[in-house]
């Protein structure tokens, strides 16, 4: 079975968010929303995560700018929007995904923030400092208990 199937399968039989997977074990997987969980394999992984195959349940451009920035091989996406599978094509990563969608949306309403801070980012690096620095900012906000404005530095 390729990797990408037994992610996928994991993502199925286990309720999960995200699975990484890679020579066919499990290097990763987590129950957490949004792109933080792929965030922390990072932190844990970097490198190593070169060749994985990953699958995620909503996989929106700034997931996708960070599936290419560490050299993941092939995606399964529950829902995939139209800019990732442009970025995943751009980026030469296989893909298959049970839904596509135009944009990623919050649950509260609104596109998510993500989406917004790598709109007009092409490429995978920039996209990584982009969204560490958004993520930061809402880890912040959320340890003050308050909501931030994320605005656009001049």
């Amino acid at each position: 079975m390729e990797d990408v199937e037994v992610a996928k399968k994991f993502l199925y039989c286990e309720n999960l968010s995200l699975c990484i997977v890679k020579s066919g074990r499990v290097l990763f997987k987590s129950r957490a929303k949004g792109l933080s969980a792929f965030l922390s394999a990072i932190d844990a992984f970097g490198a190593k995560l070169a060749g994985t195959s990953v699958a995620d349940r909503i996989v929106g451009k700034a997931l996708a700018l960070l599936f290419i920035y560490v050299g993941v091989k092939a995606v399964y996406a529950q829902t995939l929007s139209l800019k990732a599978k442009m970025a995943l094509e751009n980026g030469g990563v296989k893909f298959e995904a049970a839904e596509l969608v135009e944009t990623i949306t919050c649950p509260e309403g609104g596109t998510c923030p993500f989406e917004v801070a790598v709109a007009e980012i092409s490429n995978p690096s920039e996209a990584y400092v982009k969204i560490k620095e958004i993520q930061n900012i809402l880890k912040e906000a959320s340890l003050k208990g308050g909501n931030r404005v994320l605005e656009e530095k001049e």
